[in-house]
């Protein structure tokens, strides 16, 4: 089983049900002001109550699983939940060059988290993309950062 910390998770679309006999905890990620790693454990559930709050401003929450129920919550992906977030809370996910990416349809949202939620690095993202600098300064990446993501030196090297 997950690290307790971490939650148990499960496919996207799925709703977890408590066959133990305790009641068990499912994390409600805030969607109005979202850091990644909380939301990467929304809808998760754990044995345990959860240590919230997990930061200064943490506005997570959790919801008692009594034995024999379902979780309120289906499971979801990260993919998945960025369109629900406003545009700043995008921003504090992933960070504002790939949001720029994903905005200008260069990527997906599925294309800048790996498969357990993480959020994966501006610079790999472009890698994997085999993204040019010309793109990257049409999304409006500043010019020292597509330099740097496609593995060009600073200007004048």
């Amino acid at each position: 089983m997950a690290d307790w910390i971490s939650g148990l998770g499960g496919r996207p679309g799925e709703r977890w049900k408590n066959w133990t006999g305790d009641t068990w905890y499912q994390l409600v990620g805030s969607l109005r002001k979202p850091c990644a790693d909380c939301l990467r454990r929304h809808g998760r559930v754990s044995p345990r109550p959860w240590p919230i709050p997990f930061h200064p401003h943490c506005e997570c929450e959790q919801l008692e699983v009594p034995p024999g129920a379902e979780a309120p919550l289906l499971f979801g992906d990260m993919p998945g939940l960025m369109p629900r977030l406003s545009g700043p809370g995008q921003v504090r996910v992933v960070g504002l060059p790939s949001c720029w990416l994903q905005r200008t349809g260069l990527v997906s949202w599925s294309d800048l988290f790996d498969g357990n939620g993480e959020v994966l690095d501006f610079d790999l993202v472009v890698k994997r993309k085999g993204l040019t600098v010309d793109q990257l300064l049409g999304a409006g990446i500043p010019e020292a950062i597509a330099r740097r993501a496609v593995g060009l030196g600073p200007l004048g090297r």
